[in-house]
């Protein structure tokens, strides 16, 4: 199989999320490092035969059809490969081969900690469980992690796991699970790469960590979360985001559909798309420097977000990637309040404003009618090191509070 076509199969968690999340520099495992991990493994598998080729029924497992190659089983959604194949986990098999984090089968249980358990190295917890991290960023993302222990103050398993908002109330629910006997990694699966939950089993999952986090009582050291920081952004007179800010640099973003969308920035370089599991379709559309989320569904198609990377491709107020921190959210209302540019949550026209490691994320809400129900628009501001790193501008059907 050529490479270009295996790659291909990569479509569904390659779409992870509208509003990209920006979890790498508080050391969580992230949907772009997990990503990376899959395309080197979907790389390395398009240069071998399937050991078990050709696979049958026999090979259909709970994980899907099973690819046995000799470094790692490859579970995809049906026995034959092609440009319309989903890969749906992934198993290492080869003791030298990395998992995620450099993690190896055989690597003791001390690793495990150090990657990703910095914040719990005693295994503090409710007795069944440790939680190592919980980031909570949502709407836009969630990423925890726990290790479950085996009774003799070791680990049986640790689990990281992934929640990206890809729709309105819709997440990514991947991630990767080390099992461990007598203090040592048995096996490494990575799962979930075309699954999806609802928000509210984000939030139970967040709370079910948050409980082993406050279970501990005496002494013990209580995990914190890794929690966003209010920032503040300069007063200034400016409007606050609304709907004449959807149109800009020849887009009409509220209107928008994928023959405009080409008018306004050329035919796209690389075009995928991928089935969600309530039957619509997401289509992914990139260019030099924008990328667009795409929904073709029952009740018609219409655009998910769009963001850009690209400092030619302008956006509302004249927005442009490289632009300076003080100069861009000058463009937008502030108030000068830590944490809040102006309103307050559940308004119509909301902003709000959080550092993230060094990273700073300035998101304006406005309602597209006069009631909540309505729906609402988001843009993000993504500034790194002063200037502006990418602006997001995404489509809610049900009004978003932080």
């Amino acid at each position: 199989m050529k490479l270009k076509r295996i790659i291909c199969l990569l479509i569904t968690f390659c779409l992870l999320c509208p509003l990209y999340a920006l979890a790498d520099d508080s050391g969580v495992l992230a949907e772009g490092e997990l990503n990376e991990w899959v395309v080197k493994a979907l790389r390395d598998s398009a240069t071998r035969q399937p050991l078990n080729a050709p696979v049958g029924e026999e090979s259909h497992t709970e994980d899907g059809y099973a690819f046995i190659y000799d470094f790692a089983t490859l579970y995809y959604d049906k026995p034959v490969l092609d440009e319309n194949s989903v890969l749906l986990a992934v198993s290492v098999t080869d003791e030298t081969y990395p998992g995620p984090r450099g993690v190896k089968l055989g690597d003791a249980q001390s690793v495990l900690i150090d990657t990703y358990g910095w914040q719990n190295p005693t295994l503090v917890g409710d007795g069944i469980f440790a939680a190592f991290y919980r980031l909570n960023s949502l709407p836009q993302s969630a990423y925890w992690s726990w290790a479950q222990l085996d009774g003799a103050e070791g680990i049986a398993s640790v689990q990281c796991a992934i929640h990206v908002q890809v729709a309105d109330g819709r997440y990514t629910d991947a991630g990767v699970v080390y099992s461990l006997e007598g203090g040592v990694v048995t096996a490494i699966r990575v799962y979930g790469l075309s699954s999806f939950v609802g928000a509210d089993e984000v939030r139970g999952n967040l709370e079910a960590v948050g409980n082993v986090q406050t279970a501990a009582s005496g002494d013990a050291v209580n995990v914190p979360d890794i929690t966003l920081s209010a920032a503040t952004v300069p007063v200034n007179q400016a409007q606050p985001f609304g709907a004449e800010d959807l149109s800009f640099a020849g887009i009409d973003y509220a209107s928008l559909t994928l023959e405009s969308a080409k008018a306004a920035l050329g035919e796209p370089a690389s075009r995928s798309a991928a089935e969600d599991a309530t039957g619509g379709t997401y289509l992914n559309l990139t260019w030099s420097g924008a990328e667009l989320i795409w929904l073709e569904d029952e009740a018609g198609g219409r655009v998910q977000s769009l963001r850009v990377t690209d400092a030619q491709i302008g956006g509302p107020r004249g927005l442009k990637a490289g632009m300076p921190f003080e100069e861009a959210a000058a463009l937008l209302l502030s108030e000068g309040k830590p944490g809040v540019l102006y309103g307050q949550s559940g308004d119509t026209e909301y902003g709000e404003a959080v550092n993230e490691g060094t990273q700073t994320l300035l998101t304006y809400y406005t309602a597209s009618g006069p009631e909540q129900s309505d729906g609402s628009y988001v843009l993000q501001l993504v500034f790194e090191n002063g200037a502006l790193k990418e602006w997001v501008l995404s489509t809610s059907e049900v009004r978003w509070t932080m």
